[in-house]
């Protein structure tokens, strides 16, 4: 397959008399062209933009020491890599001024070396030196693309260098001199993105047989959006969101509607769902611009010219290559969705299983008052007993958390061959061995009711700090299970985060009852006078340390050791990775860790009034705000969490006190063989955690389908 199919052209015209000129024979001409090709458009400095992460000073750059005796580097010596002949992709060491050429990186899906025979981080591997910048990228205004090698633990980031001329200057360079000559690493992450090449739909060389229909329909890549995409599909393809949001219900609510449907969460997902099952934008994608031309052409606009253009380009690749949906771009929904969400809002590639979260839990919020029956996430709770028991004493402790889905870990020393180093096997050859390697997901499932052992607990019965055997198991199964598969390791307390390659090997039918909660035995209950007692683990203070050694603040440091069971700062220290930026969770431990506002304090009548219009009365709406600060998305949350105290504050109904703490449904233990069929699946592709993308898999009738953003395969 031939990626590189085409070609940049560029012609350089008078307006005046419509002649070419050949810009390539005047030097003056050429040069100011080259400049004009080079530069960034708008459009794409503004998406580069949006996708960079926040990058700032390390404390390798903020305690640099440059060596005394360093050399003044003239251009003739910047013009090559000091170990080899590449004269581009070169990294200079800001500690001692060694010029070193950059990784070796090949184009996705050639073997063209676009640069680099690692001699800057070869010189880093010998020296410690950790800071580098790339020289094509300084300019004059202090801006270049800086990497710190010892941060990330040894993987290396994006560093801001805020004194980088001064830096510079140490080496006789004057940066106001510099001009940028090659493309930083945000612009080359933007370019691979935006090429097509990365998102072929072939599978061991094969082209896949591109499908089409309703339910069929390819999501477009938004940027960096296959996360998005790959859960939506997922989502959509359940009974319940097709119910609530397609055919009767999409035209009913459209009839109704009064809101600006950009602002209408049930508008937003109801086109998603029209989108995504009416057939319409299964059409391929070069006969869709093909259609338009010739209809702009009939209506006497401009002709685009799209369409022919891809036509002959495509035309001998027509029987090698796959079709491309005309698809869905959901951007509207992703603006509502995910607005003021710090990771989501962006353009930067995020975790799917962050997302699925987040969206059930905002699907939740926006059904709470449409009535019974209609959330359409109801049919994925499962209900999930927790037991603890005292060591000491024996006495025990059952509760039942509803969960949208459960974790399942990967039991990595079942894997077939197994994982455990070779006596003088390279790296490259382990790494090659656990991809090869497999795992049963029946492994997987069996592993979420093993008991853990938590030390530092405070038994409320014996009253002694000892340590607790903790196990979970499903009490009630739902309809839909949701099952999310971790695929990273944290090696160590700190960073250093590794994906897990294995294979998982999950059949079309599979029995779960090995994850059945036991039935209770003739235990001892910690009693009704216990349960004021709240059950306590002393924090450990040493892991706590280790935690805010890694820039996480103090409280949050501590919230991670409760939300692992005091497991020990590893296990923190992933969920801190995981959780620790998500704004949620951030105003939670804000919440605890300050006063809380009394209910009388002052509060916005605007904010009150939002809450009013969605049926909480006036004292319901003070009591929320008051408790959270002021923030509506957070007191509709706490509104609901505390019945007894907005029973209390309630004083003309709403729907806070509607749906008030009733005593809920007793539910039955769930007993005899639990069977499931898959359905789909998400999946990551890439050699980390912190990059590569999504596609979903799901099982339409006999057949399975895979959904790469736009393209829609057998």
């Amino acid at each position: 397959m031939n990626l590189n199919k085409y070609e940049d052209l560029y012609t350089v015209s008078c307006l005046a008399c419509s002649a070419t000129i050949d810009y390539e024979a005047d030097p003056l001409l050429k040069q100011a062209a080259e400049k004009i090709i080079e530069a960034s458009s708008e459009t794409n400095k503004q998406v580069d933009h949006s996708w960079k992460q926040q990058i700032i000073p390390c404390e390798h750059v903020l305690t640099l020491q440059q060596v005394a005796a360093a050399p003044k580097l003239a251009a003739k010596e910047m013009a090559n890599c000091g170990m080899c002949h590449l004269k581009e992709n070169l990294w200079l060491c800001l500690t001692c001024g060694h010029l070193g050429c950059g990784r070796e990186h090949f184009e996705f899906g050639s073997s063209v070396n676009l640069g680099g025979n690692e001699h800057a981080v070869k010189h880093h591997e010998a020296t410690g030196h950790p800071l580098v910048v790339k020289t094509g990228t300084i300019t004059a205004d202090g801006q270049a693309d800086v990497w710190c090698y010892a941060c990330f633990m040894g993987n290396g980031n994006d560093v801001k260098d805020p004194e980088l001329a001064a830096h510079l200057g140490h080496f006789g360079i004057d940066i106001s001199t510099r001009s940028k000559t090659e493309k930083s690493i945000a612009e080359l992450t933007l370019e691979q993105n935006l090429k097509l090449t990365f998102f072929s739909s072939r599978e061991h060389g094969k082209v896949m047989q591109s499908l089409a229909g309703p339910g069929l329909t390819g999501i477009n890549n938004i940027g960096n959006s296959c996360y998005m995409a790959s859960v939506l599909q997922c989502l959509f393809a359940t009974p319940s969101f097709q119910s609530r949001y397609g055919g009767k219900s999409a035209e009913e609510h459209a009839a109704s509607c009064v809101k600006p449907p950009a602002d209408c969460w049930h508008c937003q997902l109801h086109k998603l769902a029209t989108g995504l099952y009416c057939g319409r934008y299964t059409v391929d994608k070069q006969e869709y611009l093909q259609y338009r031309d010739v209809t702009a052409r009939d209506a006497d606009m401009p002709d685009t010219g799209e369409a022919d253009k891809g036509k002959e380009a495509g035309a001998s690749n027509a029987a090698e290559e796959e079709k491309e949906q005309r698809g869905i771009a959901p951007r509207m929904f992703k603006n509502l969705v995910c607005k003021g969400h710090y990771d989501f809002e962006g353009m930067q590639q995020q975790d799917a299983y962050e997302f699925y979260q987040y969206f059930v839990k905002k699907a939740q919020q926006n059904e709470r008052n449409e009535g019974e029956g209609k959330d359409p996430t109801a049919p994925f709770v499962a209900t999930v007993e927790e037991k603890i028991q005292c060591t000491t004493c024996n006495g025990v402790r059952y509760r039942n958390v509803k969960q949208t889905e459960v974790t399942v870990i990967i039991p990595l020393e079942r894997a077939q061959p197994p994982l455990d180093a070779v006596e003088g096997e390279s790296k490259e050859d382990a790494s090659k061995r656990e991809k090869n390697s497999v795992v049963d997901f029946l492994d997987c499932a069996k592993e979420f009711r093993l008991p853990e052992l938590v030390e530092g607990f405070r038994c409320p019965k014996c009253q002694q700090t000892t340590s607790i055997k903790k196990q979970k198991g499903v009490f009630c199964y739902p309809d839909t299970l949701m099952v999310n598969v971790p695929r990273f390791k944290v090696v160590g307390w700190t960073r250093e985060v590794h994906k897990v390659h294995v294979s998982l090997n999950v059949p079309n039918v599979i029995r779960l009852d090995v994850m059945t909660a036991p039935e209770h035995g003739d235990e001892e209950l910690l009693g009704e006078e216990d349960k004021a007692v709240a059950p306590q683990v002393a924090v450990n203070q040493e892991h706590v340390e280790q935690l805010t050694a890694l820039g996480f603040e103090h409280d949050m440091c501590e919230y991670a050791l409760e939300m692992t069971n005091h497991s020990g700062a590893e296990m923190a220290a992933g969920w801190l990775f995981e959780n620790g930026t998500d704004p949620a969770v951030v105003a939670k431990v804000k919440e605890r860790s300050a006063p809380k506002a009394p209910a009388t304090g002052t509060v916005p009548l605007d904010l009150i009034d939002s809450l009013t219009m969605m049926g909480f009365t006036d004292a319901q709406a003070r009591l929320g705000l008051s408790k959270t600060d002021c923030d509506i998305e957070r007191a509709i949350d706490w509104i609901y969490s505390h019945p007894d105290e907005v029973a209390a504050a309630n004083s003309g109904g709403g729907p806070a006190a509607a749906e008030a703490p009733k005593e809920e449904e007793k539910q039955e233990r769930e007993s005899g063989p639990v069977v499931y069929e898959l359905a789909g699946f998400v999946q990551h592709r890439g050699t980390n955690v912190g990059s590569g993308h999504y596609v979903a898999y799901l099982r339409k009738g006999t057949q399975w389908v895979q959904f790469n953003d736009s393209k829609v395969t057998e």
